[in-house]
């Protein structure tokens, strides 16, 4: 009974290992399963897939804040056609009390 273990991240590492039964087999593969380089790759999963999630979480943010700005200039645009009719409206009502007054003062004119 024998099984391998190779490493192909570190130089092409490879170890043979042999037992004398399939139960001592067994209990080596069981062994290394929890021994602690194990628990590293689940926790390197773990963190690969909390960093997929936030990546998630930045893009839906990003697509957010796009709308939001889209939205900020289409109300900017707005305010700034209300402001240009707000001065045209003052412009007539202001126009429209001087021509009063222009009137006010030529009937004052006739009747003296």
């Amino acid at each position: 009974y024998c099984f391998t273990i190779t490493y192909k991240i570190e130089g092409q590492r490879q170890y043979d290992l042999r037992c004398d039964s399939e139960a001592e087999c067994n209990i080596w593969i069981d062994a290394i399963k929890r021994a602690s380089y194990s628990k590293v790759l689940e926790q390197k999963e773990e963190l690969e897939q909390k960093h997929l999630h936030l990546l998630q979480i930045l893009d839906s943010e990003r697509q957010a804040k796009w709308h939001y700005v889209q939205q900020t200039e289409e109300l900017a645009c707005e305010v700034k056609k209300l402001k240009e009719e707000l001065q045209k409206f003052r412009k007539e009502v202001y126009g429209n009390h001087c021509k009063v007054d222009e009137e006010t003062d030529d009937l004052k004119k006739i009747k003296k």
